[in-house]
């Protein structure tokens, strides 16, 4: 008996301390238990852009069964899970605060005209079937892309659960402040081994391309390997003829390497937070 309590005193010491629910698990029991909750939050995430887009975006009629939101080819949404899970892998497992997760996949529908498609039914069956339609209308890019928070089921500038800060205010404020950091923290925030090791982050928190760079160039170098859009020009700044774009990807465990790097660089350029 003795035996048995010391193992479980020692098990649950070991283990690390959440505010909030966790898996911890093969990658395969995560999307057998969470994928049907998955396909209702993506329903529920394009309900507003269905609604706003009123049509099928290829034969562009609107059917009495009503309208789908399809996935596009490259970013389906077991492809957007594996993604959304990249930065809770342990040794072969998921270890993943669940609202975490689910903030970090809703951040990967945006911006949603790129990852979505609004069809009727018998289009969508075609389409995830051989993918060959055509005429795809072009949906209009939204004129703005507000931080989606879906506990609260609307757009909200709030921090994200159990954080200290939302992303909009970690990309604003690190923009803002390295405007007037020196050169060579710049140039640091550009690499990710020092990202990683300050900001725990694993994207480099800047990337730069030339000012004179094409659109082409500057869409291309915000994407990885997987052509997902990782670094966002909407709070672009300009230093020594290059333009920089930070980084999408903000979880709660960088809110302590954000706020020391916030104290120095903010406090050292009077910039108030």
């Amino acid at each position: 008996m003795n035996f048995f309590k010391s193992f479980l005193k020692q098990n649950n010491e070991s283990q690390p301390k959440y505010d909030s629910p966790v898996f911890i698990g093969p990658k395969e029991d995560f999307n057998k238990y969470f994928g049907p909750r998955l396909r209702n939050l993506v329903q529920y995430i394009t309900r507003n852009y269905k609604t706003s887009i009123g049509k099928c975006q290829h034969c562009s009629e609107v059917k009495s069964k009503g309208l789908d939101a399809a996935h596009v080819h490259g970013k389906e949404r077991s492809v957007l899970i594996d993604q959304a899970l990249e930065n809770f892998m342990k040794e072969g497992l998921v270890e993943v605060d669940l609202n975490a997760f689910e903030q970090a996949f809703i951040q990967l529908h945006d911006p949603i005209e790129e990852v979505i498609l609004v069809l009727c039914k018998d289009c969508h069956v075609k389409y995830d079937g051989n993918g060959k339609i055509e005429n795809i209308v072009t949906a209009p890019k939204l004129k703005t892309k507000p931080v989606y928070t879906f506990n609260s089921g609307s757009y909200s500038n709030q921090p994200r659960t159990g954080s200290k800060y939302n992303n909009k205010e970690v990309q604003i404020r690190i923009s803002k402040a390295a405007l007037n950091i020196p050169q060579e923290e710049l140039d640091r925030l550009c690499d990710s081994a020092y990202s990683k090791n300050v900001f725990d982050n694993n994207y480099p928190i800047l990337v730069r391309v030339p000012s004179s760079a094409s659109h082409e160039i500057k869409n291309k170098v915000i994407r990885d390997h997987s052509d997902m859009a990782r670094w966002t020009w909407k709070y672009q700044f300009e230093r020594s003829g290059f333009v920089y774009a930070i980084t999408t990807q903000w979880y709660n465990r960088n809110d302590e390497g954000v706020q020391k790097w916030l104290r120095k660089f903010e406090a050292n350029n009077n910039i108030l937070s």
